[in-house]
């Protein structure tokens, strides 16, 4: 018996709507099995979780149930106007996704450290490490990102050095590099780190020195104070090389606060996160947004523009030189302040930061000297035609092995200037 037209109509409508539903089940199931996993991983290590398929999910989800509102009020109403309404927010919402995707594919707005380790890394993360920000002791380690990597091993105080003697050799200058992955030497082997190099080219021109490197990956000036008089002071330094950057100032100083993340417990107290940080986070779209708005997630202090954050700096700073002053007058240390160049300030020839308040300090500072490395790099790089590309490695942005042999060469002459004067000083009192 043959079935009417309409009746197969209405079957194979009804077959058409069955199998789009077990689709749209299947779908929600998966997806609802993918959620429940990155919640799982979430509450195991926390932001580190988000991988570049979590950002694609999330602005997906989030632009969908921005969307639902206007389904539901057409489900409710059914006219025309609920329909265009209905159609134009699905476009925008749509196109929201597209560009979400481009963004992971282009990589636009990923942070240094989703560039460097394909993860994200918050800047607020309250177990960054101990109160020193120092390295598990005796442990080895990758310096890592997609364009190198090199092992390191630290001591038994957790520096990416050899083991340090508390015995001095009267006849030995002792220096201490202390700074963040610049001293530490990160984008090169363990020789070509700038304290190492420095070591061979002091000895060669007859200077008898160890040279200590104290550099952590992270660190920051006040992380550096803490180091040179909880942990270092008692190795007898003789001079104290501390590195300063743009970065140190607008970022890690910015988000960790001065002294006051050194709390009497001997815990850190860093500062907390924006509540909307885990949208930020997951979301490149989200972070584009933000910045429209003025909002940063690596810098809340709004830069080089908040003149008045600037100025909060500066002051920072100031009071972290003349207190480092202070100690190292008493225990008859030498402190030389480096400001290092970044890859884009060395390109660009001049400083993101403007460190003209802080430099008038130091002229009324007796054991405290100040200098700037952006001319010496320039004045190396022009005659040879080299550019930051010679120097920097181009993504990461780190020295490479010979950006740490220029660094070297131009902190030389300084330190052996003041050796120089030391050992005239300590004739004269002989």
């Amino acid at each position: 018996m043959k079935l009417p037209a309409w009746l197969n109509q209405t079957v194979v409508l009804q077959i058409n709507i069955t199998i789009w539903k077990i689709v749209l089940a299947l779908l929600l199931l998966i997806y609802g099995a993918y959620v429940a996993w990155e919640i799982y991983w979430y509450r195991q290590v926390g932001l580190y979780f988000i991988k570049w398929h979590t950002h694609i999910v999330f602005t997906t989800l989030l632009c969908f149930l921005l969307w639902l509102p206007f389904l539901l009020f057409h489900k409710i109403f059914r006219v025309a106007f609920t329909k265009n309404l209905l159609l134009s927010t699905g476009t925008v919402a749509l196109l929201l996704v597209l560009f979400e995707i481009f963004l992971v594919i282009t990589g636009m707005n990923k942070n240094y450290m989703e560039q460097r380790s394909g993860y994200y890394q918050s800047p607020y993360d309250q177990n960054m490490g101990n109160y020193y920000n120092i390295r598990q002791p005796q442990k080895e380690y990758l310096l890592e990102s997609g364009e190198f990597s090199f092992t390191r091993v630290t001591n038994s105080l957790g520096y990416s050095d050899g083991e340090w003697k508390l015995e001095k050799d009267t006849n030995v200058i002792r220096i201490a590099a202390l700074g963040d992955s610049f001293t530490e030497g990160d984008g090169a082997p363990a020789d070509s780190a700038y304290p190492v190099v420095l070591s061979r080219l002091l000895n060669e021109l007859a200077y008898k020195v160890e040279v200590f490197n104290a550099g952590i990956s992270g660190s920051d000036p006040f992380f550096g104070y803490k180091n040179f008089t909880d942990i270092i002071l008692p190795y007898q330094p003789d001079i104290v090389l501390q590195t300063v950057s743009s970065d140190d100032m607008l970022y890690d100083i910015s988000l960790r606060g001065g002294f006051e993340r050194f709390g009497n417990d001997s815990l850190l107290q860093l500062k907390k996160a924006p509540w909307w940080e885990p949208v930020a986070a997951a979301s490149y779209l989200f972070r584009a947004l933000m910045k429209i708005a003025g909002l940063d997630i690596d810098n809340p202090g709004g830069g080089v523009k908040n003149k008045q954050h600037v100025a909060k700096l500066n002051e920072q700073l100031q009071n972290l030189i003349i207190k480092y002053d202070s100690v190292a007058a008493f225990n008859n240390v030498k402190v030389i302040w480096l400001i290092k160049p970044l890859k884009h300030e060395f390109k660009g020839g001049q400083y993101v930061f403007d460190y003209t308040d802080v430099n008038s300090v130091f002229p009324e500072l007796k054991n405290t000297i100040v200098f700037d490395l952006l001319p010496c790099y320039l004045q190396h790089a022009s005659p040879s035609s080299q550019t930051y590309s010679d120097f920097y490695w181009i993504i990461d942005g780190h020295h490479n092995s010979q950006g740490y042999h220029l660094m070297a060469q131009c902190i030389a002459p300084v330190v052996a200037g003041n050796i120089k004067n030391r050992k005239a000083a300590n004739a004269l009192s002989d």
